[in-house]
């Protein structure tokens, strides 16, 4: 079952009407919808409760390659362009769009209002006409071409069998990684009532520092799902990524958004799993 925690609210404006789209980009496994910016008053809308700093979108039918994406935020008195990593290669691609969380200090970021959802907004432009069909604007901890630097053959058809991406297996390892840091006691106070909660994907504020145990555990879920027996190639395989995946966990430094307000306060510095130790 999702989260609700972890669902962005996702606006389309065509320069005169909002479309909703937060349900269908909610998650990779589910619906598709087609965005078209325009160019020149068409904006997508990515809004969230407290400040984030990189998003993933999954595009099973791509723009055609050309153009640049601006992403801008709300400084309190105007939208500000910011400077982003594009990975989708103007949504021509599935990938991540990051920004550093320098641009999100307070200060630098600040709610307004869209289409009566008053939030954190990311205001993303394209510089000419992009269409794309989209199949979640969420997050992963990696994605498919992180596997493949590790294993270059993991998209193909042979890894695939009956699917087309290895979608499922980035989403299990992200949901089991944030299962494990709440099995190990991290909470976050909600920001809202002041309560303890169980944290979610967008309380990672540095989802950098979880990629490779990510990738291991994607890849091992990956090869298990190929095997046959205990004994074979792939159960092999599936042992040592698992394996590796618990070492790297084991001493892993974590930023962790205690406090839930999206910024990285000096309370939460980076913590090693497993031990109280703390590096300030």
């Amino acid at each position: 079952m999702l989260a609700l925690r972890d669902k962005l609210t996702v606006f389309h404006f065509d320069g005169t009407d909002y479309v909703d789209h937060s349900g269908a980009c909610y998650d990779f496994m589910r619906d598709t919808v087609e965005i078209t910016l325009d160019g020149v008053d068409d904006f997508l809308y990515v809004g969230y409760y407290k400040p984030i700093t990189a998003l993933y979108a999954m595009l099973p039918t791509p723009a055609t390659a050309g153009g640049a994406l601006t992403l801008e935020l709300w400084n309190g008195s105007a939208w500000t362009a910011v400077t982003m990593v594009d990975d989708t290669a103007c949504f021509s691609r599935s990938g991540f769009l990051r920004w550093s969380r320098s641009d999100v200090e307070v200060g630098d970021i600040d709610k307004t209002t869209v289409h009566n959802s008053e939030l954190y907004w990311f205001r993303i432009s394209a510089s000419q006409e992009t269409i794309a069909t989209f199949q979640g604007l969420s997050l992963l901890f990696c994605d498919e071409r992180d596997l493949r630097v590790d294993d270059p053959r993991v998209s193909d058809t042979d890894y695939l069998r009956t699917e087309t991406t290895q979608i499922n297996a980035l989403v299990s390892a992200r949901d089991e990684i944030v299962q494990e840091l709440r099995n190990k006691g991290e909470l976050v106070v909600d920001i809202a009532n002041g309560l303890w909660r169980d944290l979610s994907s967008w309380d990672l504020l540095e989802i950098e520092q979880v990629r490779y145990a990510a990738v291991n555990l994607a890849l091992s879920k990956i090869y298990m799902g190929l095997s046959d027996r205990e004994d074979d190639v792939w159960y092999v395989k599936a042992t040592l990524r698992r394996q590796a995946y618990e070492s790297l966990i084991k001493n892993m430094l974590i930023a962790v958004d205690n406090n839930d307000n999206g910024v990285k306060d000096g309370s939460e510095t980076n913590k090693v799993w497993g031990t109280a130790e703390m590096y300030r």
